[in-house]
């Protein structure tokens, strides 16, 4: 339920947390190294590809209760809300 609407919204939220934390830090306040990892491969992109993957491969159906959602009066109509 709401997968399709919670994979976009969830890939909005992670990309403008990345952004908050731009640019990444190279040192320190005492000088040293900060040891950032790479910026554009890191948890952000992980959570968007985790969010992303089960709304493509329809997980709600198989994993949850999206086929019993899907049957019911409220939501065929409304196609978002599958």
């Amino acid at each position: 339920m709401g997968l399709r609407l919670a994979a976009p919204t969830g890939t909005a939220m992670t990309a403008l947390k990345w952004i908050a934390e731009w640019p990444p830090v190279q040192r320190l306040s005492d000088g040293s190294l900060s040891m950032s990892v790479d910026p554009f491969a890191d948890y952000h992109l992980i959570y968007a590809v985790a969010l992303i993957a089960p709304s493509l491969a329809s997980a709600d159906g198989t994993w949850g209760v999206g086929s019993l959602w899907a049957s019911c009066r409220s939501s065929s109509p409304n196609g978002w809300l599958r």
